[in-house]
């Protein structure tokens, strides 16, 4: 079962506008989360506490479907650069830290994933006050089935 095309442009222009605007935090999750469900249908936000001595995670605070969430420590916060994981039955599958958001080849392959029935895309990482404070789960239709050698041959 293929899922209908996902406007990853018009996607990422309005997610680009919640991330960007000047307003709290909680307020700003919502406006993200309503730009996520806009063009997705589901949307979850993981909020990561950085340990700034080693780089890497301390907590998470999730919010949405708990399957398709994986330990996302392994990605380095980089300001200004996009992180996107894609999550198969708890598995990433792909993971681009150091390319910047505007990267052709990343929305081809998004995209293409989509296209294909994959659980979710992670993008982020959401700055606030100068300091990384979450990363964007953009999930599509996970009640299907998926064909996980398909999905790993890619």
């Amino acid at each position: 079962m293929t899922q209908a095309r996902v406007d990853l442009a018009s996607l990422k222009s309005d997610l680009a506008k919640a991330i960007e605007s000047n307003i709290g935090l909680t307020d700003k999750f919502d406006l993200i989360g309503s730009a996520a469900q806009k063009h997705i249908g589901w949307y979850s936000i993981l909020i990561r506490e950085v340990d700034p001595a080693t780089s890497t995670l301390k907590s998470v605070y999730k919010d949405g479907p708990e399957h398709i969430f994986a330990y996302l420590s392994p990605v380095q916060p980089i300001a200004g650069t996009m992180a996107a994981v894609v999550i198969e039955s708890g598995k990433p599958l792909f993971h681009d830290g150091g390319r910047r958001s505007t990267a052709p080849q990343s929305e081809v392959f998004i995209q293409h994933l989509f296209d294909r029935g994959v659980d979710s895309v992670f993008f982020g990482p959401v700055i606030h006050d100068g300091e990384v404070m979450a990363v964007i789960t953009l999930t599509g239709d996970a009640s299907h089935a998926h064909n996980s050698d398909q999905l790993n041959a890619i």
